[in-house]
């Protein structure tokens, strides 16, 4: 539920926010004992909006209490890890 609570830059741009799970961007979400790992898999290979998706995920993910997250690149078929250091 959290996760859909960042809105796609491109819809919000459109004035249609919609929520990244809504619109099929979250693809995994794996939680271990110290981390949260997201795969999230763009519309488009060159999404130019994957950083501001990127930080966004990685700002929900610090706001849990046992989480001290940090982001890497997400990328189409690829995962972004946060996790605690």
């Amino acid at each position: 539920a959290l996760l859909d609570e960042i809105a796609d830059p491109c819809s919000l741009a459109r004035g249609r926010p919609v929520g990244l799970v809504e619109l099929g961007l979250v693809d995994k979400v794996e939680v271990g004992d110290d981390h949260v790992s997201v795969a999230i898999m763009p519309t488009m290979p060159g999404c130019l909006f994957i950083g501001v998706i990127e930080e966004r995920v990685e700002r929900i993910a610090q706001a849990l209490p046992w989480s001290s997250a940090s982001c890497r690149a997400a990328m189409p078929s690829r995962t972004a890890f946060l996790a605690a250091p």
